[in-house]
Parts: C-alpha cells; structure tokens; sequence
C-alpha cells in the first residue's frame, strides 16, 4: 500500500482522499496501488460501462474506485468495508 493521502484526477474534478500512513489495526485506511490503476483504468475506457449503473465497492478503504465511479456517472454506488474506523473515514 501506498498509504497517506493522495489525488487523482478524473477527467474534469480533482479528488482529494485522506488516510493514514500509519495504522496499525487497519489496512483500509491508505491508498493502495491496485485501486490507483484501477481508477486510470475507469477514467480512460470504464466511463461508458459505468455511467447509469449502480456500483458497489467492497472493501472500499478510502473509497477511491466508488467516488471515481460516481463521477464518471454512476447512478448510485455503495461503499463497503469490515473496519468501522475505515466507514467514519468515509
């Protein structure tokens, strides 16, 4: 994991996340690389696919992939996760 906060940019918005580089009980409060290509993935050819549906990211972490998917036009997208501490993250 890349942990700490990070920015992204979708086509048009800028997307701020906060995390930690440091949790010890969590793995879900950083960014990890996987998410980040995931995300570059969406923006260059997921957009079609995504917009109108509804979307639902499990183990979401800091929710990077679910607030891409909303801004590229999902109609509706839940974020999940197991660590509490991760869904007040949110």
């Amino acid at each position: 994991s890349s942990g700490g906060n990070a920015t992204t940019t979708t086509t048009t918005k800028t997307i701020k996340l906060r995390g930690q580089k440091e949790y010890d009980n969590s793995t879900g409060m950083s960014v990890w690389r996987g998410s980040e290509i995931m995300c570059d993935y969406l923006i260059r050819h997921g957009v079609n696919r995504i917009r109108g549906r509804r979307v639902l990211e499990l183990g979401a972490g800091v929710g990077l992939c679910g607030i891409v998917a909303s801004k590229i036009g999902a109609s509706s997208v839940r974020l999940t996760d197991g660590d509490t501490s991760v869904l007040e993250n949110l």
